[in-house]
């Protein structure tokens, strides 16, 4: 449930780490501050990459262009993709078409008929038919198997920045996200780390702003390589706040539909991320996975330990034990609720 989109966004994200610290790293090795200091044997080795070398501040510019596409081209995936994902589960939880969430509902309908309005050989849509378009909303309301059009939900082309990924997320009926992202522990986290004027709001909008000016080549300047570094780790933290918003909500709905079982609800914390839990319903194993529902976003957890008052158990049902003592692999928050993995 969205494991995977998230871990690739941050392979991605780690990908452009390593391309941005390696860039600098050669240019640093090409154009040292001391060249007088430098290794003769190194230097007359480096002498043929020297020659054919673009001056230190085009290269940088040049890198940084790269970097900051990239940088939103990662994102931009990464939003489209989680969408998609929601989109193909909610048939599962809302069998009746009727009974999908208002603004889904509506955002559907709506962008299905902007759609027709532009299909053709050539455009955004060249590669739909009207039969195609159409299916979603013919089988669910003929009361068949329906699969919802993400196309439907992708009919707005302007750049992510904060109110266009409120909106979006707000088609599938998770009002305002953004402010989940903010409040989100390792947002929040990484945000000490910036001057107190930042906000995650203005630095997406900076990076929005900074991948439009490179496009048409209107960047002049650029940010310092640790810097990049930074809105990279920034990107890295709004990914996974997004991810586990999304995850808690969808997770939610299946508990509601019974695709999934709440299993736990944490009553206690003890040190060394053990809880004491009220045991709802199923059954649990040493080793088991399970998804933390917390106060910020859904995330998986493993049962390292499994105890009922002085005995240590291997496993244990809803049917025999009221309260148990679960070791976690992560920390849980009072209140959360486990459900099945």
């Amino acid at each position: 449930m969205f494991w995977t989109t998230v871990e690739e966004a941050h392979t991605d994200l780690g990908d452009l780490r390593s391309v941005v610290a390696t860039n600098e790293a050669l240019r640093d090795l090409l154009f040292p501050t001391n060249p007088a200091g430098e290794d003769p044997a190194v230097g007359a080795a480096l002498k043929l990459l020297r020659d054919t070398a673009p001056a230190r501040p085009v290269w940088a510019l040049h890198d940084y262009c790269a970097s900051v596409t990239r940088l939103y081209s990662i994102l931009e995936e990464f939003v489209d993709s989680i969408l998609k994902e929601y989109l193909t589960l909610l048939p599962e939880i809302f069998p009746n078409y009727n009974d999908l969430p208002q603004p889904t509902l509506v955002q559907h309908r709506m962008g299905v008929s902007q759609i027709l309005a532009k299909l053709g050989d050539k455009g955004l849509f060249r590669h739909l038919t009207e039969i195609e378009t159409l299916r979603g909303i013919t089988n669910g309301y003929s009361g068949q198997k329906y699969a919802l059009l993400s196309d439907a939900f992708l009919t707005d082309t302007q750049n992510y920045r904060t109110e266009q990924i409120n909106a979006l997320f707000a088609y599938l009926g998770i009002s305002n996200i953004w402010a989940g992202v903010e409040k989100h522990p390792r947002v929040a986290e990484y945000m000490k780390t910036r001057d107190p004027n930042d906000t995650p709001r203005t630095l997406l909008k900076k990076i929005v702003d900074d991948r439009n000016l490179a496009s048409h080549s209107g960047i002049t300047s650029v940010l310092a390589p640790d810097e990049i570094l930074s809105l990279i780790a920034f990107i890295e933290t709004v990914v996974t706040a997004i991810g586990e918003i999304v995850r808690k909500t969808c997770a939610t709905l299946e508990c509601s539909a019974g695709i999934r079982t709440e299993m736990f609800e944490v009553q206690h914390l003890f040190s060394g991320k053990i809880v004491g839990v009220r045991f709802l319903k199923g059954s649990v194993r040493v080793g088991d996975s399970l998804i933390a529902l917390d106060r910020h976003g859904a995330f998986k957890v493993t049962v390292l330990s499994i105890q009922h008052h002085e005995d240590v158990l291997e496993a244990a049902d809803a049917d025999s034990f009221g309260e148990l003592g679960l070791g976690l692999d992560v920390e849980v928050g009072n209140s959360a609720r486990l459900v099945g993995y």
